[in-house]
C-alpha cells in the first residue's frame, strides 16, 4: 500500500512517528511537513526523511493561514498526482480535500471537541472518510463518520509499552532533584482566537512561590523576556517527554502538554480559558484526577492548588496509582492505529461489526 502521512505540528509526529516507522517496513510511505515550531528538527533527528510543503512559511494572521491553506493543497494535489497514494493519513485539512477531490481515502485524527474547534465543520469534516478520535470527543453531527477508540493521541506515544522514561537524560541537564515546568503558549492558532493563559503578573507570582521549593524552569513557544532569561528550559525538544516525566509539577496554558503529563503521572495544572471545555482534559481531570483546570481570572484558586500539589510528599504514589487505573481502562493506542492504517478498509469493517474488538488493545504495565 502508498501512505502519504501529512504533519504540519510537532504533535502530530509525536503521534505518528512510532506508526510511521513501522509502517514503512511493509508499505510505500511519503511523510509530508510543513515549517512549523521545531518540527522539521524533530523529523530531522528522528533520521525521518520528508518533503517540506511550505518551505516558505507563514504568518498566524488569517489571510497568511488562507494562502498558506490553499498553497498547500494545490501541492498535495500534484504529490498525489506523482506518488498516486492509496490513503492519506494525517492532522491537516489538505488531506481530506484532495482525497475527496482524487478519490483517495483521507483518514482524519483530531483530538479536540467539534465546538472547540467548530472551523473543522467547514475546512475538514465533510470531506474526510474516517474522522479517528477518543471516545469521549464530540463529533456532532459527523459522529458517524467518527471511528472512536478508547484512548488518547497522546497515548501513542507515551503509553508504557512505548515509551520508558530514563532519569539519566534528566541528570545530563544537571537538574535539581525537585524542578517545575512553566509552559507559555503563544495561542496563536486558529482555535485561539481570544484564549487566555499565563499572564505576566501571575508568572511572576508563581515564580515567586515555586523558586524557594525547587528549581523553576521556563519553556515559551514565543518571545520571553529577558527577565527570565535565568529560568529557560535548555534542553533537546527529544528529551522533553523524559524531562516531564520526572517534574514535581507542570502548570501551563499548553493543552497538549498538560494531557501529556497527566497520562505520564507528573501531577500538572493547566491555566487557560478552554477549562470545561475539552472533553479528553475534562475526563482526566474528573475521571482519574490527573490534572486540574484552573481558569486564567482565578488567581487565588491557582496559587492554592499550587500549595497543595506542591506540600504533598506522598505525590509520586498518588499519581502512579491514578495513572494505572487509566491505564488499565484505556488501549495501546500506537498498535490500534497501526493495525487500522496498515489493513485499511478491512480494519474498519472490523471495528465496526465488533463492539468489544478494542479490549485486545489493552496492555497494562
Amino acid at each position: 500500500m502508498r501512505i502519504i502521512f501529512y504533519l504540519h505540528h510537532p504533535a502530530q509526529f509525536h503521534l505518528f512517528k512510532n506508526i510511521i516507522k513501522k509502517t514503512q517496513l511493509d508499505n510505500e510511505v511519503l511523510v509530508i511537513a510543513t515549517k512549523k515550531d521545531i518540527l522539521l528538527n524533530l523529523l530531522d533527528d528522528e533520521k525521518i526523511d520528508y518533503v517540506n510543503i511550505l518551505p516558505e512559511g507563514r504568518n498566524n494572521n488569517l489571510l497568511s493561514i488562507a494562502l498558506g491553506l490553499l498553497k498547500q493543497d494545490v501541492r498535495l494535489w500534484r504529490i498525489c498526482r506523482k506518488f498516486k497514494p492509496d490513503l492519506l493519513v494525517g492532522t491537516s485539512t489538505e488531506i481530506t480535500h484532495i482525497g475527496k477531490l482524487m478519490g483517495i481515502k483521507s483518514l482524519f485524527f483530531i483530538e479536540d471537541d467539534i465546538d472547540v474547534v467548530p472551523i473543522l465543520n467547514y475546512l475538514a469534516h465533510p470531506f474526510a472518510d474516517r474522522i479517528i478520535t477518543p471516545v469521549v470527543c464530540k463529533l456532532g453531527k459527523w459522529e458517524k463518520k467518527g471511528v472512536k477508540y478508547h484512548g488518547y493521541q497522546k497515548l501513542s506515544y507515551l503509553h508504557p509499552n512505548v515509551f520508558q522514561p530514563d532519569y539519566q537524560i534528566v541528570q545530563k541537564y544537571n537538574l535539581k532533584e525537585k524542578y517545575f515546568i512553566l509552559r507559555l503558549s503563544n495561542l496563536g492558532a486558529h482555535h485561539d482566537v481570544n484564549a487566555k493563559g499565563i499572564s505576566e503578573d501571575v508568572l511572576d507570582k508563581i515564580i515567586k512561590k515555586l523558586r524557594v521549593k525547587g528549581q523553576v524552569l521556563i519553556s515559551s513557544e514565543g518571545f520571553l523576556d529577558e527577565k527570565y532569561s535565568e529560568y529557560k528550559l535548555k534542553i533537546d525538544p527529544l528529551d522533553i517527554h523524559h524531562i516531564l516525566s520526572y517534574c514535581s509539577l507542570f502548570i501551563g496554558d499548553s493543552q497538549s502538554m498538560a494531557v501529556e503529563s497527566a497520562i505520564l503521572g507528573t501531577p500538572n495544572i493547566r491555566v487557560s480559558s478552554f477549562v470545561n471545555r475539552i472533553s479528553v482534559l475534562e475526563e482526566l481531570e474528573h475521571n482519574y484526577n490527573l490534572t486540574f483546570g484552573i481558569k486564567p481570572d482565578n488567581e487565588i484558586g491557582l496559587l492554592e492548588k499550587i500549595d497543595e500539589i506542591v506540600s504533598n510528599d506522598n505525590n509520586e504514589i498518588i499519581y502512579k496509582q491514578r495513572k494505572q487505573k487509566l491505564l488499565s481502562e484505556k488501549i495501546n493506542v500506537n498498535d490500534f492505529i497501526l493495525w487500522y492504517i496498515t489493513n485499511f478498509p478491512k480494519s474498519d469493517l472490523e471495528f465496526k461489526s465488533k463492539s468489544d474488538f478494542q479490549n485486545k488493545f489493552i496492555q497494562n504495565d
